[in-house]
């Protein structure tokens, strides 16, 4: 953690993290002084290179046709790789020593991202083998094809985890926090049997996906699949209202639409399992009294629980285990009536841009580093979070989403000077690290996301941008060349960043979780459960279990 919060405090990282591209488009913008090896390397319009290395074929004076922003890129992957250069005549040897030198410690400090991979490592990781059978091409009605390998692994390695630990192989019940359509819910239910609560803030989503549920009882009624378990009826569910059912397989469905927090989820999961719980298990009321001493063991899920969604669930998982604990400690006279008790969580996080301020930095191990009391997270650094560039040049077709990408950022930008001068208002960042989002296009008259097509030309974009604007007699001048390779350049390397960010943000929680709980029966690990090729760039899980 110190390492990459060094890394992100660089004066060339912490720079390029500070501003928005559409500010280098700006007639009054200079250049900052750590930028000018990669502003000056940018510009140059034919990169040639000469062959002083008797390994390589490659004759001299060699140009070659990858743009800089590619050339970061593959130096970036071979980074990763751990692949060297190809002696002094490779492209590689072009970029700047400075920005190489970053580049190499953004790859080499940030989180490995691939599937099964967990952290930290100990004999007793909850490890998936990359070579185990891989459910993901099984096709889910109503979800996309990514939703679909995100529903199947995550009930996969579920799957395994209970059946890999002594200790939760009872386990009957989980709740899914942020559960929206429920698709995962449904899936706990039908393929493992469990008791599942649905939680969703939203009354749309829950509604939405009680009708998903029932529709997908009457067709299973009608034709019933190998793979999949007759799910039953369901009655839509009013906000704050329950709505259960249960499976041939004795699982159960229960949605419930509240707002979450630490006290509302604990409230709910409480409810459940007290008077009014669902078909399929007996009440607190239904218990003979040593039946009702012992809690019920319950697993809390959440796949791509949004902001600060995420460190909400974990505060109630540490107030659940904290009670439960203390019940341990206490003669049988003196013990508090428990219901259930948190045997463990999978927690998937997503949309560190939603984030609450006080949401980062949560663990000591963090604040005790150097220069952690001056570090901010801001709103750039929490929407590149989100960037997967180590999937940018996996295929041809993933370099030409890259370069379709980057012209949508350089066009845009391209546009400032304009947008300032005839809208009224600054459309890049503010620079108030706590605003959702960059604020970009902030102006009276909004020019928000346009369709693809627009970005087919500059001809077709300037005309689409005089239309939504109303700016038919404005001069929108094309970006020059040269401006174009800077800002391309400027978007990759801040992209690179951004698995950093969200490492630092990783691992950060992952501490705060150690310190919680220590002195309590669990052990936590980040654990790579998707694959980000599929398009789940959010493929960390936070694990917590006995």
């Amino acid at each position: 953690m110190r390492a990459i919060l060094d890394l992100l405090s660089h004066p060339l990282i912490s720079s390029l993290l500070s501003l928005h591209p559409n500010s280098l488009a700006l007639y009054s913008f200079v250049c900052p002084e750590e930028w000018t090896s990669w502003f000056n390397w940018a510009a140059t319009d034919t990169l040639k290179f000469s062959n002083s290395s008797k390994q390589c074929e490659r004759p001299s004076n060699l140009e070659t046709t990858d743009p800089q922003w590619l050339i970061l890129l593959r130096y970036y992957e071979a980074c990763r790789r751990g692949d060297k250069p190809c002696g002094s005549c490779d492209a590689f040897q072009t970029i700047p020593d400075d920005v190489r030198e970053v580049i190499e410690g953004l790859s080499g400090r940030s989180l490995p991202r691939d599937v099964g991979h967990s952290f930290p490592t100990s004999p007793d990781s909850t490890y998936l083998s990359p070579s185990r059978p891989s459910l993901s091409h099984i096709s889910l009605p109503g979800m996309s094809p990514k939703k679909a390998h995100e529903v199947v692994e995550m009930t996969a390695f579920l799957k395994e985890l209970l059946l890999s630990h002594a200790s939760l192989g009872d386990t009957r019940y989980a709740v899914d926090i942020g559960a929206g359509q429920a698709y995962l819910s449904r899936n706990l239910r039908d393929s493992l049997g469990l008791h599942v609560l649905a939680l969703d803030w939203s009354d749309v989503q829950t509604q939405g996906a009680a009708r998903k549920d029932a529709s997908a009882g009457k067709s299973s009624r009608k034709s019933r699949s190998k793979d999949q378990i007759n799910a039953g009826d369901s009655e839509t569910p009013s906000p704050g209202k329950r709505s259960s059912h249960r499976t041939a397989a004795s699982g159960s469905l229960t949605y419930v639409t509240t707002r979450i927090d630490k006290e509302s989820l604990l409230a709910s999961i409480e409810a459940w399992l007290g008077e009014a719980a669902p078909p399929g298990f007996q009440s607190s009321a239904e218990l003979e009294p040593s039946q009702e001493a012992v809690p019920r063991p319950v697993l809390m899920v959440a796949l791509h629980a949004c902001g600060s969604l995420t460190p909400d669930i974990l505060r109630a998982f540490f107030a659940a285990a904290a009670r439960s604990h203390r019940q341990t400690e206490v003669s049988a006279d003196r013990q508090e009536h428990v219901t259930w008790t948190p045997q463990g969580a999978v927690i998937v996080g997503c949309c560190y841009n939603m984030m609450r301020p006080e949401d980062f930095p949560l663990s000591r191990a963090f604040m005790s580093c150097r220069g952690a009391e001056g570090f901010r997270l801001t709103a750039n650094h929490l929407q590149l979070a989100a960037q997967v560039p180590a999937e940018w040049t996996r295929t041809e077709e993933t370099v030409e989403a890259a370069r379709f990408a980057l012209r949508k950022v350089v066009w845009r930008a391209a546009l400032e000077e304009t947008l300032q001068k005839h809208g009224g208002a600054a459309a890049h960042e503010t620079g108030d690290p706590h605003t959702q989002g960059t604020q970009q296009d902030r102006l009276p008259r909004r020019l928000g996301r346009l369709n693809d097509s627009a970005y087919r030309d500059w001809e077709t974009f300037v005309r689409t941008v005089r239309a939504k604007m109303g700016l038919a007699d404005v001069d929108i001048p094309a970006p020059n060349p040269e401006m174009e390779r800077r800002i391309e350049v400027f978007q990759t390397l801040r992209c690179i960043a951004g698995p950093a960010v969200e490492s630092l943000i990783l691992l950060d929680r992952l501490a705060w979780i150690q310190e919680e709980l220590e002195g309590l029966p669990y052990k936590v690990e980040l654990v790579n459960l998707f694959d980000q090729a599929s398009g789940s760039g959010r493929n960390v899980a936070i694990v917590i279990r006995p």
